[in-house]
């Protein structure tokens, strides 16, 4: 839709602990933050290092701008032109 907004931002999670722990939890979000961004960037052609510096503030783009990133393939114009999405294997099942 024309007026929708997409966000991009750093992942954040509750850490506590003793000392080791939260570096264990920490070395963890970092893994996720890396696996996610990467994720994000092979998706939307974008550079990994682009992603990155874009999440490291929240970062709003209009649709126009989604569209142009990569994050959307196209913008609608009213609810009317949405269709379900193709059947896809995934696992032993079907997602539909």
């Amino acid at each position: 839709m024309p007026h929708a907004k997409v966000l991009l931002h750093q992942g954040s999670a509750g850490i506590g602990g003793y000392a080791p722990d939260i570096e264990l939890q920490a070395d963890d979000l970092r893994h996720v933050r890396d696996t996610v961004l990467g994720v994000i960037a092979e998706r939307t052609g974008q550079t990994r290092d682009r992603v990155f510096a874009d999440s490291l503030r929240d970062h709003v783009f209009t649709a126009e701008e989604a569209l142009a990133y990569g994050f959307v393939d196209h913008v609608v114009d009213s609810v009317a032109q949405l269709r379900p999405a193709a059947t896809t294997p995934a696992g032993f099942g079907v997602i539909r």
